[in-house]
């Protein structure tokens, strides 16, 4: 019975991971011919604009009430007609209310540039190739090894790993090279934008839960943290689900979850805290030394996430040689972003907690981690680029996606060589 659950979970995942990767990896090469800009975008889960390029007769804060006619009800109405103005080059038509409560109609036109656009070998470097190993890599090792819990875990990170972005969105640009589900107009649109969102909300609970099994206690005290791990880990899953719950409620009818969303937004950075604050729990069942660095750990992340919130210096005016005032960025703006600074915290605590084992890894192991440690500041810088001029050279991701890749392997090799090992205990223990 529990061989077929597992076959139907595996069955059931490829049925919707198969047309959607295919999907998306088509797109994302179609979106590269297209070079049309994004005249306004849309602040989250409502109907007000936010950042307005050149759509004349917009403002900041109008609220959006139709577009080229249709009714907005959702993030897929604008996304969808949006779409359909690009590849027609056509004007897009929309009607707005101001904050005076003055109702008018607009037209946005697009501006075509081929300046900041990336290549089709980079869009498939890097949107396609990625995304699809990390995928296929899952799915191999889940069947596999289905009948181990380490292997499921390590589908769900390596699914996670596939909404990565890369390097800076160019959409951030005015150029949206990316995918949007929202614009699909089948079945797949709903299940997509959940997906979506459950990766990007969930990956810290599944590297916890995957580092909690995969390393080995080596001071003779509890093999693994489990119950703390998933003590953890099920609130940030429960988070993850309402996230899905309010994307998904933006796309299709806003009006049902906006309110929802808006309490999200404003609990995001201190619930992001609270995770720091559990991640430390976990590690804290190590030794002294790895617990006080990754206390540390805990403090500077939660300092930089809120810098400003604490009255700390962002800018400083510098007089130049031409006597001149200018703005210098005492602390980059993208370091004090939530993305980034999840990211390099999750990175350094893995690296702890990997240190914290080392006397318990092979050599495979030993190699696959190096090889992701060459991939995780590209990771993390590549979330922040702007912010970073002097690491431009990053924007060459094949050294680091290849090293990333590697280690995966490496990972992957490990995690199925040690359910293979307890499989064939005769108790289903764990060799270790």
């Amino acid at each position: 019975m529990k061989t077929a659950g597992r076959w139907l979970g595996v069955c059931v995942l490829a049925c919707f991971l198969l047309p959607y990767q295919v999907r998306y990896s088509r797109q994302a090469v179609e979106e590269q011919e297209r070079y049309p800009s994004v005249p306004f975008t849309l602040r989250p889960f409502g109907n007000e604009t936010g950042y307005v390029s050149y759509a004349a007769g917009l403002q900041g804060g109008d609220q959006l009430i139709a577009v080229n006619g249709r009714p907005f009800t959702g993030r897929t109405i604008y996304a969808q007609e949006l779409e359909a103005a690009q590849s027609t080059s056509q004007p897009l038509s929309v009607t707005v209310r101001a904050r005076t409560g003055e109702r008018r109609d607009s037209e946005a036109a697009f501006a075509h540039c081929t300046c900041v656009i990336a290549s089709r070998s980079r869009i498939i470097l890097t949107r396609v190739l990625p995304p699809a190993f990390c995928v296929l890599l899952g799915f191999a090792v889940a069947v596999l090894r289905r009948s181990r819990i380490e292997a499921w875990l390590f589908l769900a990170l390596m699914l996670c790993l596939s909404q990565l972005t890369f390097f800076p969105d160019i959409r951030a640009s005015g150029f949206p090279q990316m995918v949007d589900v929202a614009a699909w107009r089948d079945w797949l649109r709903a299940p997509a934008t959940a997906y979506e969102s459950f990766c990007h909300a969930s990956w810290p609970a599944w590297l916890m839960l995957f580092s909690a099994y995969f390393f080995r206690r080596q001071d003779g005290g509890n093999p693994r943290p489990r119950p703390t791990a998933w003590f953890v880990a099920i609130p940030i899953l429960v988070t993850a689900v309402a996230w899905s719950v309010v994307w998904v409620g933006w796309s299709e009818d806003f009006s049902r979850t906006a309110s929802f969303g808006d309490a999200l937004i404003g609990t995001s950075g201190w619930a992001t805290m609270a995770g720091f604050g559990c991640a430390v729990v976990c590690v804290l069942s190590y030794s002294r030394k790895w617990a006080v660095v990754m206390v540390l750990t805990g403090i500077c992340a939660t300092i930089l996430l809120r810098w400003v919130w604490l009255g700390l210096p962002t800018y400083y005016f510098a007089r130049g040689s031409d006597h001149a005032l200018h703005i210098v960025a005492a602390v980059p703006g993208g370091m004090l972003a939530r993305p980034f600074v999840a990211a390099a915290f999750s990175c350094l605590a893995f690296v702890v907690v990997a240190l914290a084992n080392r006397m318990t890894l092979t050599k495979v192991e030993v190699a696959a981690l190096l090889a992701l440690a060459v991939a995780a500041p590209f990771v993390c810088v590549s979330m922040s680029m702007p912010a970073f001029p002097a690491l431009n050279a990053l924007r060459n991701p094949g050294i680091p996606l290849t090293a990333g890749g590697l280690g995966l392997v490496g990972v992957a090799w490990s995690v199925s060589d040690r359910t293979r090992q307890a499989e064939t205990l005769p108790d289903g223990r764990a060799s270790d």
